[in-house]
């Protein structure tokens, strides 16, 4: 518990540090704008009777039918050939009003039709008439908690105005748009890949869930709105993005988990999603009664849910994979994100009721980040490791499979072959069997340092002669095996005349002092006169040693 509470705090802390920092870069001003947060006067009107003054840009959250209007007075000194002055709504009719008359008008047929959306970046380019003079802007809440503060009331150059949704938050913007776009082409690029490797499959899912929630926050931000001016467009790709997390979140974690219970719960609650998904999505296009907002808590609770089973999975199969880093620190990480969307969560509903500084704090999107980067260090710590056990596991059958002395196929590597032949029915193939003369005198009389040279060699001449078979093998000794896993019953003296022509210039060249040279039998299977694995093997023995009788009795 101690370590659990140290990992809090220190996230805690980072937050505060990281929003310290994006505060002090951002405030660099990287838009030409004025903020008018600070200059505007505000009267709240609960109902008819009870209207009350402000002069603060913070008050109690409204409901629906009860409005406020911001007096906003506009400079007269400004740089701006075309001021658009950039505001943002919740859930609210929005109008703005100039001397009596009404400039801008929003939500009314939405509200009428019960399909009210939740923020709203948008601006209005200003008559020249209102500079130097006020504006009043006018918020009827369509909904409970609509709005408990106006801010981010800005003045920007008309031209510039699409920009508005990332003058507060560049540094965000860019972060999350990088990992967009990484995800987006990581995920299509494994789409590609054999999908039935583990590792593979577990990338896979990762990358979608990053994909996804970086659409949500994308979109939740308003980083799409120079790409899509559409307001209810972008409503749109927010509410699906985020209806949708919860399936990603789901294949992913049913990728992980082993255990059999666990992996039918998962699934269970990834049906749950989809049909969620599927269900809202249909109302919302097909009905004037619902809208995303209406399934907000639901959504809430089905991902709060959600998060506690795949937490518990982690507890569940800690004793299994105690050994295994990488599941402790995706397991603490993902403690601390449930933390913090409890406190989101709780603080999204306390919110709409008070405009206390503590509930005003974002914590989901530090959470999502510190998720992405504990899991994606988990997967690179687990690909780390497979790729070492994939090494080990090759050396160990280089071992098992190469010749130290010649670099050839072992022994091991035949039989393999030889049982590749077998199951796969394998009927066309040639065999060479080959045995180097006299080796055992030659190392009783010049050392066994000129018979591993002489048996090396040999080596190299087979290579060069043998290069387009399928296997050459050091079978024993001073036994080698060639094998063609096709029918070369027709080449076999050329290559035959070449082996020797080869051990010939050897000999010619005086490198040894003794003679080289090798006795070899040669047996085909064809399909006209197919042969047992087996029967060939031995009949391609018995031949070689016919051969190498009759190369004794010739130098006698």
């Amino acid at each position: 518990m101690k370590r659990y509470s140290r990992l809090l705090i220190i996230t805690c802390i980072s937050y505060i540090l990281i929003n310290l920092f994006i505060h002090a870069l951002v405030s660099w001003d990287n838009f030409d704008q004025i903020e008018l947060d600070n200059k505007i006067t505000l009267h709240i009107e609960k109902n008819r009777n009870d209207i009350k003054t402000i002069y603060n840009n913070k008050f109690e959250a409204i409901n629906t039918g009860e409005r406020v209007r911001a007096i906003i007075p506009i400079p007269k000194e400004m740089h701006f050939q075309y001021p658009a002055l950039c505001f943002t709504t919740y859930s609210c009719i929005t109008k703005i009003w100039y001397d009596g008359n009404l400039l801008y008008s929003h939500g009314e047929d939405l509200a009428e039709q019960g399909k009210m959306i939740g923020t709203l970046y948008d601006s209005i380019i200003l008559p020249r008439e209102a500079i130097g003079d006020s504006v009043v802007l006018e918020c009827i809440a369509t909904e409970k908690g609509a709005m408990s503060q106006i801010s981010n009331l800005l003045l920007m150059e008309a031209a510039e105005s699409s920009k508005y949704p990332n003058t507060g938050n560049l540094i965000g913007m860019l972060i999350f748009t990088c990992i967009f776009v990484f995800s987006f082409f990581l995920f299509f690029i494994l789409l590609f890949l054999d999908n039935k490797d583990y590792i593979i499959r577990l990338v896979q899912r990762l990358t979608l869930m990053i994909l996804s929630v970086s659409v949500y926050i994308i979109s939740s931000q308003g980083f799409f709105h120079p790409l899509v001016y559409d307001f209810r467009g972008l409503a749109h790709i927010e509410y699906i993005s985020f209806f949708f997390l919860p399936i990603p979140f789901a294949l992913f974690f049913y990728e992980i988990y082993e255990n059999k219970i666990l992996k039918r719960v998962i699934k269970l609650t990834l049906g749950v999603s989809t049909v969620f998904f599927i269900i809202c999505t249909i109302l919302n296009y097909t009905t004037v009664n619902y809208h995303y907002v209406f399934f907000l808590p639901y959504i809430h609770l089905e991902m709060f849910v959600g998060l506690l089973v795949y937490l518990s999975g982690f507890f569940i199969e800690a004793k299994r994979k105690e050994k295994e880093q990488w599941v402790n620190l995706v397991r603490r990480g993902f403690i601390v994100f449930l933390i913090l969307m409890s406190i989101e969560l709780i603080q999204f509903y306390i919110a709409q009721k008070s405009d206390a500084f503590m509930f005003r704090l974002t914590l989901l999107p530090m959470g999502i980040i510190l998720v992405i980067v504990l899991f994606s260090t988990g997967i690179i710590m687990k690909l780390v490791k497979r790729v070492q056990e994939i090494e080990e596991k090759r050396q160990l059958e280089k071992l098992a499979f190469t010749d130290v002395l010649t670099g050839l196929a072992s022994r091991t590597k035949c039989y393999t072959l030889i049982e590749k032949i077998k199951q796969e029915n394998i009927w066309e193939y040639t065999i060479f069997f080959i045995d180097l003369n006299d080796l055992k005198y030659y190392n009783d009389k010049y050392g066994h340092n000129m018979g591993d040279d002489y048996i090396k060699t040999m080596a190299l001449i087979m290579t060069e002669c043998f290069e387009d078979s399928d296997i050459i093998s050091r079978f024993g000794g001073d036994e080698f095996v060639v094998f063609y896993l096709r029918d070369i019953e027709e080449k076999v003296s050329s290559y035959l005349e070449t082996f020797y022509e080869k051990i010939k210039s050897i000999n010619d060249s005086n490198i040894y002092p003794f003679i080289i040279n090798a006795a070899c039998g040669v047996v085909s299977s064809t399909k006209e006169n197919p042969l047992e694995i087996e029967v060939a093997i031995a009949s391609a023995d018995q031949k070689m040693y016919e051969n190498k009788k009759l190369m004794k009795e010739k130098r006698t």
